[in-house]
């Protein structure tokens, strides 16, 4: 990512408009050198090809069960026409983005359609429509300028135990584990499947709700959270064990359901997040708890070390550390922490006025008025596990700016973290020193919409350029050379 100060000018931005989404999103790159990114949406996915300075969208694959959320480039650039025609002036911009979300018959139920996504060794991508896991891949040949196609197809109502199925409402996370087999998490229920949906196996969580997704590690360890406990189960390559015997556990977390607020998820709000591998360092997995105050929870991730110190008011070692989390936080942290070395940031997520399930406070209408004309998250925190005292230490927190919901990149060049403020209808990507919280860089980025990437991500490219996975569609910001 970039250092010192730049201003993005409107020449320097590109975009393909696509059905507005918070969108899940893929890089690939082929043998050849060529590179697409395949970006997921409500109603399908798009292929863009980005290699040799390139923008240009290849294909557009419509899931035929989600047609009627589909919109044309040409609506999508009229409705970016309206919004960014009447900057600033909310009842504008929001009846021209309800006026859309009607055409295209959007709901909270197809909302996070195509938010997960994964990409195997073979090109196929994998993800959830509804209940229906898809696997997609190039029509032909493998190139970056195929066609794209529906491989596979399977509704997980179908696949699990018939006294199950009615647990099957929705999914969220899909992952892979490192011997090949996709794993979901779904309300109640965590399935492993054979990536030719032949074979599947499955784990019931009765009275527990999973609202997140889920990390993997390399022998086999699947973290998830439910609403009452950080859960370790261990694919064995047979079966999807919670035995202790085979490495599994469970601890429960704070979880204060009586604080006011919106609650988005139920427990912890955000994916559990690995961090140590290799011989020699200490392996945990880190969730936000949804107690009062808000804390970042360490769990040893393997067997207990023997030098384990057991917390004050814990039942058990297993919880290596705790700490409470220093920006305010009503209801819950979302955004899974971000994790770098022995590092590992919270970014919030909640936000200073009221919000509801629907009508003008709602969520969707909130994240495209926030840090505009509604006041957003404000808050970026840094900690670091120290492996000589087993204890979490607080480094530094950022919160000169609020802060949208879209994740933040890691630039390993140059040791920093990038932040996407935006207040007062200013977008700046603030870079920040990893260890210190110094700032490094400050890019400021012209008046539009379509840098909203609704939760989504700005990321940079191979050639020095960013990606962001707006919600209007791709956009490419180009470097000055």
């Amino acid at each position: 990512m970039w250092e010192g100060n730049h201003t993005v000018t409107a020449d320097q931005v590109e975009w393909v408009p696509s059905t507005i989404a918070i969108p899940g999103n893929i890089h690939r790159r082929y043998p050849d050198g060529s590179e697409v990114i395949l970006e997921f949406t409500n109603a399908g996915v798009i292929k863009v090809r980005i290699d040799d300075g390139r923008w240009e969208q290849i294909d557009e694959l419509v899931i035929p069960e989600q047609r009627n959320h589909r919109a044309a480039p040409e609506r999508i650039r009229k409705l970016r026409e309206a919004m960014d025609g009447n900057w600033m002036e909310e009842d504008k911009i929001l009846g021209a983005f309800r006026e859309y979300l009607g055409e295209v018959d959007f709901s909270k139920e197809i909302a996070l359609n195509g938010l997960y996504t994964v990409l195997d060794n073979e090109g196929f991508a994998y993800a959830g429509y509804d209940t229906t896991l898809y696997k997609v891949g190039d029509d032909g040949e493998a190139s970056a300028d195929a066609k794209i196609k529906i491989e596979r197809k399977l509704d997980l109502r179908k696949a699990v135990p018939p006294e199950l199925a009615d647990s099957v409402t929705r999914f969220l996370g899909v992952n892979l584990t490192y011997d090949g087999y996709i794993v979901v998490a779904l309300p109640g229920l965590i399935a492993v499947l054979s990536r030719d949906f032949e074979q599947v196996y499955t784990a019931p969580i009765t009275g527990e709700a999973v609202d997140n997704g889920i990390a993997i590690d390399p022998e086999g360890g699947i973290y998830v959270v439910t609403d009452k406990y950080m859960r370790k189960m261990v694919w064995t390559g047979s079966s999807l064990s919670m035995d202790p015997a085979d490495g599994a556990w469970k601890e429960p977390y704070a979880y204060k359901k009586d604080k006011p607020g919106l609650w988005l998820s139920r427990g912890s709000g955000a994916t559990p997040t690995l961090m140590g591998y290799g011989e020699d360092a200490d392996r945990l997995v880190l969730i936000p708890d949804a107690g009062d105050p808000v804390k970042l929870l360490a769990y040893w991730r393997d067997k207990i070390p023997d030098d384990a110190k057991q917390l004050p008011g814990r039942d058990s070692k297993r919880l290596a550390g705790e700490i409470a989390v220093g920006f305010p936080v009503d209801t819950t942290i979302e955004w899974s922490f971000q994790v770098y070395g022995s590092g590992v940031m919270a970014l919030a997520s909640d936000f200073p006025d009221p919000i509801t399930t629907d009508g003008d406070r709602s969520l969707l209408t909130t994240l495209v008025t926030m840090g505009y004309t509604r006041k957003a998250p404000r808050g970026a925190e840094n900690f670091s596990w120290d492996a000589q005292s087993n204890t979490l230490k607080r480094d530094w927190l950022y919160d000169d700016r609020t802060v949208t919901w879209t994740m933040t990149p890691v630039s390993t060049a140059n040791n920093a973290t990038y932040l996407n403020t935006l207040q007062g209808g200013e977008w700046i990507i603030v870079g920040v020193d990893w260890d210190t919280g110094e700032k490094v860089a400050e890019i400021k980025l012209p008046p539009s919409y379509i840098f909203n990437a609704l939760g989504g991500f700005h990321m940079p490219m191979p050639d020095g350029d960013i990606f962001v996975s707006g919600m209007f569609g791709p956009v490419r910001i180009k470097a000055k050379k």
